[in-house]
């Protein structure tokens, strides 16, 4: 079965942590295992909630060609979880390994990536990826692919989640691909997907080069604000080489600007952190996110938190350490006027899933941009989970429900709801 190219630009880099975060009790829920069969295997993105509370999600391998599936969730009136598989990957004909979370519109019909399959070429041998949908049809799904990368020059691998603006585009990023340039295969693009009387057209907004005013290997989320201008991060390149926050401007006339808004390891012993692969959230006009790496000695990563001042934007930030976490590499989620996230390692040190670190936790940051805070809601110790690198989502009551990419019954994954 074809395994997914997961967090290719994240692996460029060693990862690293430093400060030890508070422990709080929290109430777990094993709601789902994976078997790695027909259900699938290794889930790699956050859920998705719809109005009527189901969760949707996607598995990087399994499902009834091994090419990976597109779940459902639903819950029932006993408290357990029916689980439906929407659509399986069947690699190469339509796609493989979906890595991001699903992006729902208003008519309930799914939208995400799939990292393998799409154009196969010299710098894609696997396929260059796909942007697809799936379209709810009454009981049924129709699954379609909306674009197929080349590598050269609209971009490979895309990763991260597809972002929205108000018109029905979309937006996401290429961790490769593009520009024929330093970075070899290319250093990555971010693209948009108009819909047009004859299907989807695709343009490339951005082409990374990984100059000193640019970036390379944009592999996280985008964050998109009110006016449609787009924000996300860079998993090297910069004045430093330790990766970027950016953003995109919307001129309106189809040109796109970019500005670099931060360069990474501009602190003492990288302190701030680099490799900020999972992408930034955007919340009350600050940038927050996670760095997998630097972090001062430690080197377990960072949490930061982006300000912005007439001149520049400021960062404040904490260093993970062994039980607080580490590596993180997903976007962060804000609720409730508070930040969570999981890191992929750290917590717990029994390394029942032979993580290097430990199994990882799922976190809490307090902070208004400045005396952050944190707080290990909870640590995974292989049966429960481990590996989270997806993010997370919260229900109305402030639950928070994710997935583990190994850990289980099976080793293959599970879904799991967390009430702090």
């Amino acid at each position: 079965m074809p395994l997914p190219v997961r967090h290719f630009a994240a692996m460029l880099i060693a990862a690293v942590l430093t400060l030890c975060g508070a422990s709080s009790a929290a109430t777990y829920k094993l709601l789902y295992t994976f078997t790695g069969y027909s259900d699938g295997a290794l889930p790699e993105g956050a859920l998705i909630f719809d109005a009527e509370g189901n969760l949707y999600g996607t598995t990087a391998a399994g499902g009834a060609f091994g090419g990976g599936t597109i779940f459902e969730l639903s819950p029932n009136s006993d408290g357990s979880w029916t689980r439906t598989i929407l659509y399986s990957f069947n690699y190469p004909t339509d796609g493989g390994s979906p890595t991001g979370a699903l992006l729902m519109d208003q008519h309930g019909n799914l939208y995400g990536t799939a990292q393998q399959s799409g154009i196969q070429n010299g710098n894609c041998t696997v396929g260059c990826g796909t942007v697809f949908a799936l379209v709810k049809q009454g009981d049924t799904w129709k699954y379609s692919i909306l674009h197929s990368f080349h590598g050269m020059p609209d971009g490979a691998l895309p990763s991260g989640t597809l972002v929205a603006d108000a018109a029905g585009n979309l937006y996401g990023t290429t961790v490769s691909g593009g520009a024929d340039d330093v970075c070899f295969e290319g250093c990555g693009t971010v693209f948009q997907l108009s819909k047009t009387s004859k299907g989807w057209k695709e343009q490339v907004i951005h082409t990374f080069t990984n100059a000193f005013l640019d970036g390379a290997y944009p592999a996280g989320t985008l964050a998109i604000d009110r006016a449609g201008n787009l924000y996300g991060s860079t998993s090297i390149g910069g004045l430093t080489g330790y990766g970027t926050v950016f953003a995109l401007r919307n001129t309106g006339t189809g040109i796109w600007t970019e500005n670099i808004l931060y360069n990474f390891c501009s602190q003492v012993d990288c302190a701030d952190g680099n490799a900020a692969a999972g992408g930034v959230t955007l919340a009350n006009g600050r940038l927050v996110g996670n760095a997998q790496n630097g972090g001062g000695t430690g080197f377990y990563g960072s949490f930061f938190d982006l300000t912005p001042s007439p001149k520049e934007w400021n960062i404040n930030y904490f260093n993970f350490d062994i039980t607080a976490g580490a590596a993180p590499i997903s976007p962060v989620l804000y609720s409730g006027g508070n930040f969570y996230g999981v890191t992929e390692q750290g917590g717990n040190q029994n390394l029942a899933c032979n993580l290097i670190y430990g199994d990882g936790v799922v976190y809490e940051v307090k902070g208004n941009g400045t005396n952050l805070s944190e707080t290990v809601l909870y640590s995974f110790s292989g049966s429960d989970g481990c590996g989270p690198v997806g993010g997370l989502v919260a229900d109305k009551n402030g639950n928070l429900f994710g997935t583990t990419m190994f850990g289980g019954s099976a080793n293959d994954g599970v879904v799991f709801e967390l009430t702090p």
